[in-house]
């Protein structure tokens, strides 16, 4: 275990009327080596004041972080911080950048120009150089955020939302980079993001951090499949409403009782998002009775997204409040 965090509790105090606030309380999980482990949650819930808490930007009122079973205040600090906002030196071109962070990491002199040449090769920023970064583009400072975080393969990286505000082919490259530091470095990761997308293509495992606790932790597949209740019905059928009927019809429908949303996807084809249960065998009995019956073209039946989950989980805290 490298990462352990145990029951995290950090308070701030309100200046006006002098209360204690606390921003998140009880959180407790570990991030594994070669593990990407994402934190998930609406904002406003307590993702970045987690993150500053774990690189000591902030005080623990109370629990602890270990590194490696040592107290952080203890342990060697080697954590790479790639934050929502690019912390750059307008003044300082891109060379400059990477060879500081290198020789900070604890990389020679000599050494750390030759890496920070392949890392600007990796990233296909080698034609910008020498231009400082107040010339630099949006997506060519978030990529230099971004190594200036893995550089030198830190032993503890945190990604504080990292492909925020980039154009979608500067989007697919930080994915890659990310995936092959996670796959071949010994680099434990912590990466919070808005996109669910993003969580399922990076991420082994995750939680969802709602009013400053955790609720669920996980690989995306087991969350879903633990925590979804509900399922997409996709038709291809020129009966639509004898369908409908055979399911929803509130005197003899299999599924009077069941929540659903329908969506008109296109001529004869319809969505449908059913909360189940159970009885789900008796959904397929029903559609391939009426596919045999050449009442339906064809269908698909799949399990909500990750999206649905933690849609499912906002709503259900935000109504406890």
């Amino acid at each position: 275990m490298v990462y352990q965090y145990g029951e995290i509790h950090p308070s701030f105090y309100h200046s006006k009327k002098k209360l204690v606030k606390t921003i998140i309380e009880d959180v407790s999980f570990g991030v594994k080596e070669k593990e990407c482990f994402g934190l998930l949650g609406p904002n406003g819930v307590g993702k970045s004041t987690l993150l500053n808490t774990i690189i000591n930007n902030y005080p623990i009122t109370a629990g602890n972080i270990y590194f490696n079973g040592i107290d952080s205040y203890k342990a060697e600090s080697n954590i790479g911080y790639c934050s929502q906002e690019n912390i750059l030196w307008d003044n300082l071109n891109i060379i400059d950048h990477l060879v500081l962070f290198l020789r900070i990491r604890g990389i020679s002199k000599e050494k750390a120009k030759d890496f920070a040449m392949q890392y600007s090769k990796y990233c296909q920023i080698e034609d910008h150089l020498n231009k400082p970064v107040n010339k630099l583009s949006g997506g060519t400072k978030r990529k230099l955020s971004l190594l200036l975080a893995v550089c030198g393969y830190p032993k503890q990286i945190i990604l504080d939302e990292p492909t925020a505000g980039v154009d979608p082919a500067t989007r697919l490259f930080v994915w890659d980079m990310i995936k092959e530091i996670r796959d071949t470095g010994k680099s434990s990761i912590i990466l919070t993001t808005h996109s669910m997308e993003e969580a399922q293509e990076l991420c082994n495992r995750l939680t969802i951090l709602i009013n400053g606790r955790l609720v669920c932790i996980g690989s995306p597949e087991y969350l879903r499949m633990k925590y979804s209740n509900s399922y997409i019905l996709e038709i291809q059928t020129e009966q639509q409403e004898k369908i409908h009927e055979l399911l929803f019809d509130k005197d003899k429908g299999a599924f009077a009782n069941n929540k659903y949303k329908l969506e008109n996807l296109s001529n004869y084809r319809y969505k449908y998002q059913i909360e189940i249960q159970n009885n789900l065998g008796k959904l397929f009995e029903i559609l391939e009775t009426a596919k045999s019956n050449k009442e339906i073209i064809d269908y698909t039946i799949s399990q909500s997204t990750l999206e649905q989950v933690f849609i499912d989980f906002a709503k259900q805290f935000n109504n406890d409040d």
